[in-house]
């Protein structure tokens, strides 16, 4: 040993420095992961009863209960596989709740419509029911807003010739605007009446309302 060791020393390279570098090459296959011919098992294939065996053994480590079964499902888990009958989640039959046609998903699925065509429209119908029942509630307040700028200007209003409406009517259309953010006077008279009538007609309610037979 002690000759083996003034050996070494005379040699002038030390024994650290050698496994190193041997460790390092890019000709050795230690701690790497082996690719192409440097893999044990280039270009070799496993026979009929290799195949079998290895299947047989397999079958055992999924029949059993332990740490390997549950280091193979987690590597299933990780590579994105499953095997059939192991992980493969359960799956039920749904109809489109537009078309009426048949489509499959996982059990835990919020899916309700068989492609994103029958769901457009149902979000476009949502959208559509929110703008109208928006509307509904703008129309509704501009006619109270009406009634109650009628009773507060009641003498301006019983006044007001049929000729000179505009005039009467631009305060309140003004209001109109800044409160609600609607200056077509088209969409005020349909606040109203429900359908475009005119200056006219909309001062003659306004009249109506300041002698108190429109509720």
């Amino acid at each position: 040993m002690r000759n083996c060791l003034r050996f070494i020393r005379s040699c002038h390279f030390s024994l650290t420095s050698t496994i190193s570098e041997w460790i390092n090459s890019s000709e050795t296959t230690i701690n790497k992961a082996a690719f192409g011919e440097l893999n044990g098992h280039y270009n070799l294939k496993h026979n009929k009863n290799s195949k079998k065996r290895i299947g047989e053994h397999t079958k055992k480590l999924w029949a059993t209960e332990g740490t390997t079964k549950q280091r193979m499902i987690e590597g299933l888990r990780k590579s994105g596989l499953a095997q059939k009958g192991k992980l493969k989640k359960e799956r039920q039959t749904r109809f489109c709740e537009v078309c009426g046609q048949k489509f499959i998903v996982i059990v835990t699925s919020p899916q309700k419509f068989c492609s994103q065509s029958c769901a457009g429209k149902v979000a476009i119908k949502k959208a559509t029911d929110i703008y109208v029942g928006n509307r509904l509630k703008i129309h509704e307040a501009i006619k109270d807003y009406i009634i109650q700028w009628s009773k507060e200007n009641r003498e301006i209003v019983l006044e007001t010739p049929l000729n000179k409406i505009k005039t009467t009517i631009k305060p309140l259309l003004d209001d109109i605007q800044k409160h609600f953010g609607v200056k077509d006077f088209r969409v005020i008279s349909k606040a109203v009446f429900g359908e475009d009538r005119g200056r006219k007609e909309l001062i003659k309610y306004m009249k109506q309302v300041c002698n108190e037979k429109v509720c």
